[in-house]
């Protein structure tokens, strides 16, 4: 019996994951505008709270993910 692959997510900070679908969407659009050689702009300033940046179980959660997950070299 063929076992189903589960679609796959990538883990943020957050907890959303974010599908390969949306992932290849994203690249494609990413691709396209580097083709078009326009730059798209945002119509405000996008706003991140402060605590992002004082948080300190947010700070252990990104150390996990982004440099104990896998070896570096």
């Amino acid at each position: 019996m063929a076992k189903t692959q589960e679609p796959c997510k990538i883990q943020t900070i957050d907890g959303v994951g974010m599908s390969r679908e949306k992932i290849i969407e994203l690249t494609r659009s990413h691709v396209e505008i580097m083709k078009s050689g326009e730059l798209p702009l945002a119509d405000d300033v996008f706003r991140i709270p402060v605590t992002n940046y004082f948080d300190p179980d947010r700070w252990e959660a990104e150390m996990d993910l982004i440099f104990k997950r896998l070896p570096l070299v």
